[in-house]
């Protein structure tokens, strides 16, 4: 047997100022051909899992591609013509092709389609044929479509949030795979999509709500397979937008059953899945205390689709004569950084930082232009940050760091690489949601603060203006009656068990 192994993953954020092109990718990561698979990026982890069991079990692995951007706007639809035609040309170079596993996203948007992945999915189809196993492993975040499930036999969810089981998710997606490539299992999918949406704030599976809805969908199920539940992104504008239960089962019957159960019990928490956002006054009362409070910027946050180059925070605390407290500040401004380092350390310059362009008498900290190791990231051991040329700037207590391009800002290592103390600030800017609360955990405890901050991912979801998204949709409408509406995926004979 044969089997085509490709990463294409981008999360899109629809309000998002920015374009995702080649570079983008190329800037995160992106390799082609045999080799890709023996990189030492933490980004092709998931992929790796996917070609090692596959070549466990004495199946021929064809690695094609992996292209990993960070969330932005919508992708070139160039970038994905490529993704196809690597995958059509290894069709075409290694003959019939019995399946093809994917590590994607799920909320990745292109230019002219809102469901990239359902586009990406139907032409691959077209590619390999019908009789073809794909399998896909997907984000928490991912926008779950009747394309997706037309189209692929197997789409797996991350179980967690803050996200810690992509690999265990790539794992469970090849497993069932390779099980329906030997003819061991036919399975059925059932989707079950909710008519709301929610801030992302609100859904870690580590507390309640979520966490017992987590539990019962991931409790053994006879019969059952698989089970996802993707509260997707918020800040996508779909056709077919909200949350969605996907069940994969030995019969229609029993896909259709516990997707309904765990559909009803995510349901029922609706009310409770929503987060208070702090002013930053508010914020600031809390210091000094014994621990350095994390203000979350979730709504500047490069992991959602943000520029990252918000200022608003330092802004206000120079406006509000907070500058003496040690605060911490990550902000994503090329100009600035190449000032900087028309400087010398020591050497102090005048500054106009961020989109806002916050006026700070600056002193030249440190300068840096190679990545920065991550010990413990989102794709595990040893994942690189390249932020480009960065500079750390002070004026009395305010510790900016102003880097070139928008990366993941979720860990603490991203200012321990500057030779600050965390320890001794009196704050420390996030931008991020909440990935950030898995490494800031032992640090911060208790404060952590998602703060009143505006952007492209900000938490006040009523902010935006949806074209797309189906309505009555929960929060912006009051839905008295819930009625789940099912939808059934692929299965190779269509009888019923």
């Amino acid at each position: 047997m044969r089997v085509i192994a490709a990463q294409f993953m981008q999360e899109s954020n629809s309000f998002s100022p920015l374009k995702c092109g080649m570079q983008d990718f190329r800037n995160c990561f992106y390799d082609e051909g045999e080799d890709l698979i023996n990189s030492q990026s933490a980004f092709i982890k998931p992929l790796k899992v996917m070609y090692d069991r596959l070549d466990a079990v004495g199946i021929e692995v064809i690695p094609v591609v992996s292209a990993v951007a960070w969330s932005c706007g919508p992708v070139d639809v160039n970038v994905a013509e490529r993704i196809l035609e690597l995958i059509q040309i290894a069709v075409s170079e290694h003959g019939p092709i019995d399946g093809v596993v994917l590590v994607m996203h799920g909320a990745m948007a292109l230019e002219h389609e809102c469901d990239g992945e359902g586009w990406l999915l139907s032409r691959i189809r077209n590619i390999v044929g019908e009789n073809a196993v794909i399998a896909v492993s997907l984000d928490f975040h991912a926008n779950l479509t009747r394309q997706m499930i037309k189209c692929a036999d197997i789409l797996c969810g991350y179980h967690t949030y803050p996200h810690v089981d992509m690999k265990e998710t790539a794992l469970r997606a090849v497993k069932l795979a390779i099980r329906m490539l030997r003819g061991e299992i036919n399975p059925y999918t059932a989707l079950i999509k909710l008519p709301m949406i929610h801030q992302a704030e609100a859904c870690l599976t580590t507390q309640e709500p979520m966490k017992s809805l987590m539990e019962l969908a991931t409790a053994p199920k006879a019969g059952v397979y698989d089970v996802s539940v993707f509260q997707m992104q918020p800040w996508l504008d779909a056709k077919e937008g909200g949350a969605s239960v996907l069940v994969t089962a030995k019969s229609r019957r029993l896909a259709r059953q516990y997707a309904d159960e765990i559909a009803r019990a995510y349901w029922a928490r609706k009310d409770a899945l929503a987060i208070d956002i702090v002013q930053l006054e508010d914020a600031f009362r809390r210091l000094p205390g014994k621990h350095p409070i994390i203000l979350a910027d979730s709504a500047d946050s490069p992991t959602a689709g943000s520029p990252g180059s918000s200022a608003c925070i330092l802004e206000w605390v120079l406006a509000n004569g907070q500058q003496d407290i040690i605060g911490y500040h990550t902000i994503v401004d090329a100009a600035s950084a190449e000032q900087a380092w028309q400087l010398s350390e020591g050497d102090k310059g005048r500054f106009q930082i961020g989109q806002q362009k916050v006026g700070m008498h600056a002193e030249v900290m440190l300068l840096r232009d190679e990545p920065i190791l991550i010990p413990d990231g989102v794709y595990g051991k040893g994942e690189t940050l390249n932020v480009g040329k960065s500079a750390l700037l002070r004026y009395k207590g305010c510790h900016v760091l102003v880097i070139s391009l928008a990366v993941s800002c979720c860990y603490p290592k991203i200012y321990e690489s500057y030779n600050l103390d965390l320890t001794k600030a009196g704050y420390i800017v996030v931008k991020s949601a909440t990935q950030y609360k898995v490494y800031y955990a032992s640090l911060a405890v208790d404060d952590m603060i998602t703060v009143d901050t505006t952007g492209p991912s900000s938490a006040n979801l009523t902010s935006f203006q949806f074209q797309k998204l189906p309505r009555p949709i929960h929060p912006f409408d009051n839905i008295k009656e819930y009625i789940p509406e099912y939808f059934y995926g692929r299965n190779k004979t269509r009888w019923e068990n």
